[in-house]
């Protein structure tokens, strides 16, 4: 490894351990009588399914002198780590605060949402790491834009839909389901978009503009569900089944689907 990588791993070594540690200790600090360990399931294996769906992208998915390199394989891990948990700290923006949601306020709903918007930014950062190029700097750059997408995507369904604060107000378990698949599902396409031989910096952002625009659909469709979902709300509280689960399967069915349909990437 290079210098410039040495410094790198163990800048993010810091910025990952102090944002994880931070999120466990919030999440595991409070009696089973205040909440449940159950309820926070979610939230313990939020960093541990993250690390382990990137390794395994990484492990098949990477350039050859990553995937056959332990020191860049664990560089890489811990890059994504940083990453991630820098992108958790900004989840309080939308209003949800895993940790405090669900270990103070008894709000399991929130916890599922949490571990979908951990693994949705996974799969944006994921992406990025997928074929060759010259550098981690590249990774940072396609990360900048698979990660941004997923924010503005969210920030815009939420707008009109709500959902977000149906999960952190309401504790709609519904809600929850369908918010986590719905952020998997668009993290999955933008890292997707992101994903190839590196060329250019141009080259990248025009593949990212050319593949992810779909998860806008995605968007407009959490629009209508979310705005069906708080109008049946008023009247009686909806089956999640019928709010949550089944919304949020047709969310991972069409990303996977679109995915799929691309082909291999180059």
């Amino acid at each position: 490894m290079s210098p410039d990588e040495v410094f790198a791993f163990f800048i993010a070594l810091a910025v990952g351990a102090f944002a994880w540690v931070h999120w466990l200790r919030r999440s595991l600090a409070v009696s089973d009588f205040l909440s449940s360990r159950a309820s926070r399931t979610p939230l313990v294996l939020a960093p541990v399914l993250s690390a382990a769906a990137l390794l395994v992208v990484l492990l098949f998915f990477a350039s050859h002198d990553v995937r056959d390199s332990v020191p860049y394989l664990a560089f890489y891990v811990v890059l994504g780590a940083a990453w991630v948990g820098l992108g958790v700290g900004l989840l309080s923006l939308f209003g949800l605060r895993p940790p405090i949601d669900v270990a103070q306020r008894r709000n399991p709903a929130a916890g599922i949402a949490g571990l979908g918007a951990v693994l949705g930014l996974t799969l944006a950062f994921a992406g990025a790491n997928i074929g060759d190029g010259p550098g981690w700097w590249v990774v940072l750059y396609s990360s900048a834009l698979s990660t941004l997408a997923v924010f503005l995507i969210w920030m815009l369904a939420d707008a009109v839909a709500g959902t977000t604060d149906m999960v952190t107000i309401d504790r709609d378990f519904g809600a929850g389901i369908r918010l986590a698949c719905f952020l998997i599902a668009v993290g999955a396409i933008q890292g997707r978009a992101v994903a190839g031989n590196w060329v250019s910096a141009g080259a990248t952002a025009a593949d990212w503009l050319d593949i992810g625009w779909p998860a806008l659909g995605l968007c407009v469709f959490e629009m209508v569900v979310g705005r069906m979902h708080a109008g049946m709300a008023r009247r009686e509280s909806p089956p999640a089944v019928l709010v949550g689960v089944l919304p949020g399967l047709l969310y991972l069915a069409g990303a996977a689907a679109y995915s799929v349909s691309l082909g291999w990437w180059s």
